[in-house]
């Protein structure tokens, strides 16, 4: 389990523990989202509606399928330079605003990275690490 999953799982495990210590009531707090960008609660909605199943292609040129299942998150893969198509199971889950998920890949690369989604058409979006588009991809829905 990455520090980044870790951090998230004892911060929710310690924010009703500090809240009743402090005798006080939360009050929703969040940052402003930019223009198109999806909020962390709407990712969870569909985490919990679908899988958060989505289809699409990197900026590398690879294609990719992805969706949550109770036995994590499963990725198949199709690059152009590689030989054969594949399929890893990985974790992921939504931090505050961004999507945090971690891959091992057959070659031994791990890919543990938290995105920004932002809307940019209809049922298309872009994750975006920084201000750098990562990827796009449309969600399969009925």
């Amino acid at each position: 389990m990455s520090a980044r999953f870790r951090n998230a799982a004892a911060w929710m495990v310690a924010w009703p523990l500090a809240i009743a210590m402090a005798g006080g009531v939360a009050t929703a707090q969040t940052a402003a989202l930019a223009p198109g960008q999806v909020s962390g609660p709407e990712i969870q909605r569909w985490m919990d509606q679908d899988g958060f199943a989505i289809a699409g292609v990197t900026t590398r040129g690879c294609f990719f399928m992805i969706r949550s299942r109770v036995d994590g998150r499963r990725q198949s893969v199709d690059c152009p330079d590689q030989g054969h198509p594949f399929t890893v199971l990985g974790q992921g889950q939504v931090v505050g605003n961004e999507f945090c998920s971690k891959f091992t890949y057959p070659d031994g690369r791990v890919a543990d990275q938290c995105y920004t989604m932002y809307k940019v058409g209809d049922n298309k979006f872009e994750t975006r690490v920084g201000t750098t588009v990562h990827n796009v991809f449309y969600r399969l829905v009925r």
